[in-house]
């Protein structure tokens, strides 16, 4: 279904009820909380786990930002920071185990001190800092996503194990910077990098080298499960991967403190959102 991401800061943990599709309307996949981008590769450490879509997600501190110029037209700014907390659980709700790696992309900004954390007792952090106000996302949302390795959710009836007849929760596509905030992959909207809004994971022959190898085209969701729970006679409706890039998106927002703006700035106040 569709969904805003404001809806899902406020909910939290509860992103089991959003149910990811292929869709054939428009150019569009609707998405879950689920992500994989930027640039671009993880590998799993096998003896750490494996993370359940449906515990990943992140928060902002704070998570609406006062952004303006503090001296026009001398174009001074003051940037201002955010902290991104992840959390992840394990397939069986637990805390995930220390040590797997989360990348994180954004359509405005930068990150402090890179692009990735390290879980560790399931959460890690990294900083993120405002960029020129002059150029801010003009629906005044700034777009994230974070993604790792994890596996995808079902509705279990009780067995423990993905059955035939039972209901796949979370099914990722490729993942998705979601700029326009309306919980579809549409391949008319740019980010300010001038790129569609899908993450490019797919690698062509295997070359994951730096800047190439990606083949370009957004991998929608495909209808089956991916992960270790898999029945033996339900091999018809998992792919043979037990695990698979997952990701979280999320907006944090920006409001105009009250100075007034300059020419050019967009005046963003929590109003609009």
């Amino acid at each position: 279904m569709m969904y805003s991401k404001f809806y899902k800061i406020i909910m939290l943990a509860l992103v089991a009820g959003l149910v990811s599709g292929c869709g054939d309307e428009g150019d569009g996949s609707t998405f879950g909380t689920v992500g994989t981008g930027g640039g671009n590769s993880i590998t799993p450490s096998e003896p750490i786990g494996i993370i359940a879509g449906d515990g990943f997600f992140m928060l902002f501190n704070p998570a609406v930002l006062s952004v303006i110029a503090a001296d026009f037209p001398d174009n001074a700014y003051i940037q201002q920071e955010s902290t991104i907390t992840v959390f992840a659980d394990n397939i069986f709700d637990g805390v995930a185990p220390s040590g797997q790696i989360v990348k994180f992309k954004t359509e405005w900004g930068t990150f402090v001190d890179g692009d990735t954390c390290t879980l560790e007792s399931g959460s890690c952090s990294i900083t993120w800092s405002s960029g020129a106000p002059w150029s801010t996302p003009p629906d005044c949302r700034v777009a994230f996503t974070a993604w790792t390795i994890g596996e995808e959710v079902f509705a279990d009836t009780g067995n423990g194990l993905f059955d035939a007849g039972e209901t796949l929760l979370l099914d990722y596509p490729e993942p998705v910077l979601d700029v326009d905030s309306d919980g579809f992959y549409n391949s008319t909207v740019i980010t300010f990098e001038g790129v569609p809004e899908f993450i490019d994971m797919n690698v062509i022959n295997g070359d994951t080298s730096a800047g190439g190898g990606k083949d370009g085209i957004f991998t929608p969701a495909d209808g089956l499960y991916s992960g270790t729970l898999c029945a033996s006679d339900n091999t018809a409706n998992c792919t043979i991967n037990t695990s698979r890039v997952i990701f979280a998106v999320a907006d944090l927002f920006l409001a105009d403190p009250g100075t007034v703006a300059a020419p050019g700035i967009t005046v963003c106040n929590t109003g609009s959102y």
